[in-house]
């Protein structure tokens, strides 16, 4: 049971929603600190919260548990492999608590010993730390299996409220994806730790009408006061995308599809962005 995965799907479903974590917290009776929790992947959902979570966000419980969109042709597959890794976990999570005092000693004389090393090696582990934006960049490119020179990638700088942001995309010949690449103390850094992706037939699915959005939270940067949102999409080229009634600039154009991207502060602004016909 892949937690990190499940976590980003119920913040992209969350968002696609229009929800706040505190809004969707005040809807299971929970802490708005408990769903950053289940988004960031650092714990599950209680096993009481998963069908009503689920009903909130109008996915099925075997696409919440899988962390992704289920098709019919494969529904019984995944639902055996869901069986399984909730056993699984359940069992984990038993075993935990019967050596949890022997873990907290180990723990702890871990952290006495080790605490100024740990801290730097656990900041980089979970930020993905890199010198250059290009060694991020192509660490991500690499864990997508994207193959920059045969695939089709692009990146462009943006100065979004002070803070640095590159924002990259890609398009392969199975999906498109975007993510979002910070500078942070003179480091680079998978910003808001999420990469989003859609495969073409998604795409034909929902005919481009749905725009991702990436989320960039403050809190992965503690020099940055305000959440920045990055709305992309991959278009048909005979459609144009505009903020009220600015065009939006395409970053690219490749394979019959039009990427673009819009970055703000601020959440209203992804409201005023569409997606029409181009005039001829």
């Amino acid at each position: 049971m892949d937690t990190y995965k499940i976590g980003q799907f119920i913040a992209e479903n969350r968002r696609n929603k229009n929800m706040t974590q505190v809004q969707l917290a005040e809807k299971l009776g929970v802490t708005g600190k408990t769903v950053s929790r289940w988004e960031n992947g650092n714990y599950m959902p209680d096993l009481s919260l998963l069908q009503p979570l689920a009903k909130e966000l109008n996915v099925t419980l075997n696409e919440l548990l899988r962390g992704e969109y289920i098709d019919t042709e494969h529904i019984l597959e995944k639902t055996e492999q869901n069986l399984k890794d909730t056993v699984d976990y359940s069992n984990r999570k038993i075993q935990k608590k019967q050596n949890i005092v022997k873990i907290v000693v180990m723990v702890c004389m871990l952290i006495m010993m080790v605490a100024g090393y740990q801290a730097t090696r656990q900041k980089n582990i979970m930020y993905g730390l890199y010198d250059t934006a290009e060694q991020r960049r192509n660490r991500i490119f690499d864990s997508q299996q994207v193959k920059p020179g045969k695939d089709a990638v692009y990146w462009q700088d943006e100065c979004i409220n002070g803070s640095n942001i590159q924002i990259c995309m890609y398009a392969t010949d199975k999906e498109v994806g975007a993510f979002a690449i910070e500078k942070v103390n003179d480091k680079y850094m998978l910003s808001g730790r999420t990469i989003t992706t859609r495969t073409y037939e998604v795409l034909e699915e929902y005919h481009n009408e749905q725009s991702i959005i990436l989320f960039l939270g403050a809190d992965f940067n503690p020099d940055r006061e305000k959440d920045i949102l990055i709305k992309w999409n991959a278009t048909p080229s005979d459609k144009v995308a505009k903020f009220k009634d600015q065009i939006i600039k395409p970053i690219a154009n490749v394979n019959g599809y039009s990427l673009w991207y819009y970055a703000t502060d601020n959440l209203r602004d992804t409201f005023d962005i569409t997606v029409t016909e181009k005039e001829s």
